[in-house]
């Protein structure tokens, strides 16, 4: 007898369906005998079904028939009404994720702890360091599942560029303006890239045209395709390439699954931690900006001038090279090329997987910093500890790595999972290398519990008053706030809930006086 499906909802874009795959294989390994499913828009799925074999996909707009199912699991991934109500509606064994029982003014909730944190980064992601593929399947999955999980690696670079000029897909767009270079930028690049001896090639959708064509007329003789290819021969295309460069945007994560070596330009409201090309191997050139990674788009885009294209040329160069394939140290490696001087003002980063198994970006080259490069915060009333979160002491990590890095680890332990490094020791590092970073830490978890206690007893009032001011506490803490008033509101108020939070406020404070 055939073991109930598996059923994942993803009604939203293409870089959201194709970041919901990892979260599926994953599905496959852990539930064998469960055939999956996954509802998602047609024009999105069916040139995503060479990649993902074993999927069966649903049109979203025929979902009738799905309601006379029992599933093991429903995993609902989208945002939009009609996938919560859905996901409500549905007979399953577990569920994870938005739902609501009917359209009558019920109240949406969210299932499952990873989900309800995932929700809680909406303006709250400047600590985040979990990216979206992986928070999609950790309530369902185990962190040793996602460790034995094997994630294909890109075309050997140096093999495939060898003795031809090299292939390079430059796609234009992306969802948002601020996410993408402008005209000027990419033509600049294309004939830097042609002095180099590559062959660019301007890849888009229909609605990169307009750019494609800006682009095109300032450069002259270049092969354009932008508009040209349906999804599915995009893909194609793509996997024919020996380097793809790239905003953060769907078809960066399709050249991901087709193996295609990827350089991400991280720009605008994106953060490479959370939205990354997923799979191990491939790299992100961003600002080195204390800024880099908020979700909002800040004029003047400071990001994009130090994104400048002699400085991608110089990243292109160093990766056909290879150089991140030598045996030694990668960074050493790329340090010795001399290559911080010409990424003034950025960093380069490889993708890979942590202790844990989870994705993990590590810094390859740091380039100088250009004068007056500024690295103050722009997203949060931090300013009372500005100085710690900008430049640490030489030879101490940055303050606000040092603070991702435990929130991390606090999360993987607090939700349900063992850190592959005890969460005492990842204390001890912070107040080691931070004692007044941990100080401040302890204090503001102090003021959130006391925000928690001073809530209104009537739910109305306190989801209000929670949604409105509890990012009047301070920034350090945010992480913990933005998921308690997420675990609060799903809990309508509950007393039992505020006494979880105020235990975990307990544990933080507990955690940070042993040092």
């Amino acid at each position: 007898m055939s073991k109930a499906p598996l059923l994942v909802l993803q009604m939203q874009r293409m870089g959201d369906l194709v970041l919901s795959c990892p979260a599926v294989r994953l599905l496959q390994r852990s539930f064998p005998g469960h055939p999956v499913w996954v509802v998602a828009e047609r024009m999105f799925s069916a040139p995503l079904q060479p990649l993902t074999p074993g999927i069966t996909y649903f049109d979203a707009s025929k979902l009738d028939q799905l309601r006379q199912h029992q599933f093991h699991i429903v995993l609902n991934l989208s945002h939009r009404p009609e996938a919560a109500l859905l996901a409500g509606s549905l007979h399953s064994d577990a569920l994870f994720g938005p739902y609501m029982k009917d359209a009558g003014g019920q109240a949406l909730h969210i299932q499952g702890a990873w989900q309800l944190y995932r929700a809680g980064l909406t303006g709250n992601n400047r600590y985040n360091l979990f990216h979206w593929a992986d928070l999609n399947a950790l309530d369902m999955v185990s962190l040793a599942a996602v460790k034995n999980s094997v994630w294909s690696a890109p075309r050997a670079l140096a093999a495939s560029a060898k003795g031809h000029s090299p292939r390079i897909g430059l796609f234009l767009g992306a969802s948002e303006p601020e996410k993408h270079p402008n005209a000027s930028f990419w033509a600049e690049l294309t004939k830097l890239l042609r002095a180099k001896g590559a062959k660019p090639v301007l890849l888009g959708g229909p609605a990169e045209q307009p750019l494609g064509r800006a682009v095109a007329a300032q450069v002259g003789d270049v092969t354009n395709m932008c508009g040209r290819f349906s999804l599915a021969e995009l893909v194609a295309f793509i996997a024919e390439l020996d380097l793809f460069i790239t905003p953060d945007t769907g078809p960066m994560h399709l050249a991901v699954w087709a193996q295609t070596p990827v350089l991400n330009l991280s720009m605008g409201p994106v953060h490479a931690w959370e939205t990354g090309p997923f799979f191990p191997g491939h790299h992100v050139l961003r600002a080195n900006l204390d800024c880099t990674g908020c979700w909002n788009a800040c004029p003047p885009l400071t990001c994009h001038k130090h994104i400048a294209p002699p400085r991608v040329i110089a990243a292109v160069e160093a990766i056909l090279q290879g150089n991140s394939q030598q045996k030694d140290d990668a960074a050493a490696a790329f340090q010795r090329t001399g290559l911080a001087t010409r990424l003034a003002g950025l960093e380069l980063l490889e993708s890979g997987r942590g202790k844990e198994g989870l994705y993990t970006l590590t810094t390859l080259c740091t380039g100088r910093a250009l004068p007056g490069q500024q690295h103050s915060t722009r997203n949060g009333n931090e300013a009372e500890t500005t100085g710690l979160l900008a430049f640490a002491e030489p030879g101490v990590p940055q303050a606000r790595q040092l603070l991702a890095n435990f929130w991390q680890q606090w999360f993987i332990s607090t939700l349900g999972h063992a850190p592959a490094i005890p969460l005492e020791h990842t204390a001890a590092a912070l107040a080691q290398q931070h004692p007044e970073l941990a100080k401040a830490l302890q204090g503001a978890a102090r003021a959130l519990a006391l925000f928690t206690v001073r809530l209104p007893a009537e739910p109305k009032d306190f989801s209000h008053k929670f949604s409105e001011q509890w990012q009047e506490t301070p920034q350090l803490v945010h992480p913990l706030a933005g998921y308690a008033q997420m675990f609060l509101q799903n809990a309508n108020g509950s007393l039992a809930a505020r006494g979880t939070v105020l235990q975990w406020v307990e544990r933080l404070t507990s955690l940070l006086e042993k040092r």
